[in-house]
């Protein structure tokens, strides 16, 4: 029984002073690490590693703004038939993707039915008018004979001198040359025109069919000119010049590898409510003579020119962190980082402000990397000029 006691006393003194152990071996590892870790960083400030920078001072450059936009024509039509009627004659050029001039005839509906009401209209209307030359007569009368009647007083109805028989007379004639100028409305629209100089884009109608008031015929974009809408944010709106009317902008297309010019031609005024960008609308003239054409639903990239800003580095977008920082060297050849946000970018490079309290020409690293460290030694070499 005693030796039993004993065993279980050196197990527990055993176990006791490995769990001893453990420990002090556990807690010693994050201490080496981290003493490793600091004699790293020490080390990396003291190594001078080699950087190429290029030398930047501050100038004044004129902004660029550039935003994306789709291109749609200016006038964007649903055309549709005015009156009832049976398709009488379609136009050869009435074809998804010609191009049709202002008042071309495009559909022709039966006229007959038309025709009759415009003739009955014009019946109507001289009636009415042989009708008012009567009753205009038998006024004249009516008040020469008053005259004559030697009485000296106005007389106690106005239907005595006829005065509302002429008015009513008055009302039928206007009343039916209102219908004769609709029954002409009607018979014109019978010819189905093109509203302006346009494409077609799509024909909904063919030969043989009918259309009812309101059926759509075709789908039309104005040829003469399109628009681009972009939306520009405060920041970006405050870069461009105070005058923007007719201002010339670049019109770029990846895909096309083409550019087309654009003239600003109004400004929005309103802020969007929930994306807090403001408007502007440009326009070119004739697309689809342009070479290559401007076709509508075109993504294309859009630059506009702006102020010209002073106190601004242009270096490459290379020098620019994925963190939004801008490393350079100091006057004791160590490296020190500052937070920028570009003002805007133009051919591969961004125009940035320079950091405080620092002499001109700076050094800047065009290609900096995640061992970067503030206070770091370091080698510049200058590449080039900027």
């Amino acid at each position: 029984m005693k030796k039993i006691k004993n065993n279980k006393f050196r197990i527990f003194v055993i176990t006791l002073i490995a769990c001893v152990l453990i420990l002090v071996l556990f807690m010693s590892i994050p201490r080496h690490k981290a003493s490793d870790s600091k004699k790293q960083v020490e080390k990396q400030k003291q190594q001078s590693l080699p950087v190429s920078v290029v030398d930047a001072s501050p100038e004044a450059y004129s902004a660029l703004i550039t935003v994306l936009g789709e291109v749609k024509p200016l006038w964007q039509t649903n055309l549709k038939s005015q009156v009832n009627g049976n398709i009488d004659y379609i136009s050869p050029k009435f074809r998804a993707g010609n191009i049709v001039k202002k008042d071309e005839i495009l559909v022709m509906l039966e006229k007959s039915f038309y025709e009759s009401n415009l003739a009955s209209a014009y019946e109507k209307l001289a009636k009415h008018e042989v009708n008012l030359i009567k009753e205009q007569q038998k006024q004249r009368e009516a008040i020469e004979n008053w005259k004559n009647s030697g009485l000296g007083c106005a007389p106690l109805s106005d239907l005595v001198l006829r005065g509302p028989q002429v008015k009513v007379a008055e009302t039928m004639v206007e009343a039916a040359s209102a219908n004769l100028r609709q029954a002409q409305k009607d018979l014109d629209y019978t010819e189905i025109k093109a509203p302006y100089t346009g494409i077609i884009v799509e024909r909904k109608v063919n030969k043989g069919e009918s259309l009812l008031e309101g059926d759509e015929v075709a789908e039309i974009y104005g040829a003469d000119k399109a628009r681009v809408k972009v939306s520009l944010s405060p920041r970006q709106w405050d870069l461009l010049p105070d005058v923007k009317k007719n201002m010339i902008a670049r019109l770029y297309s990846e895909e096309q590898n083409a550019s087309w010019k654009a003239v600003v031609a109004r400004q929005g005024l309103r802020i969007d409510e929930k994306t807090r960008l403001r408007e502007l609308f440009l326009e070119v003239e004739n697309p689809f003579s342009q070479k290559p054409p401007l076709l509508p639903g075109t993504f294309v990239e859009v630059m506009l020119s702006g102020k010209k800003i002073p106190g601004l580095l242009r270096v490459s977008e290379s020098a620019l962190t994925e963190s939004g920082e801008i490393w350079y060297v100091t006057e004791e050849n160590t490296l020190q980082s500052y937070k920028t946000t570009p003002v805007f970018y133009k051919g591969g490079d961004i125009y940035i402000y320079p950091p405080q309290n620092v002499d001109f020409p700076v050094l800047i690293s065009i290609a900096p990397n995640i061992t970067f460290l503030n206070g770091q030694k370091v080698t510049p070499k200058v590449i080039g000029d900027n």
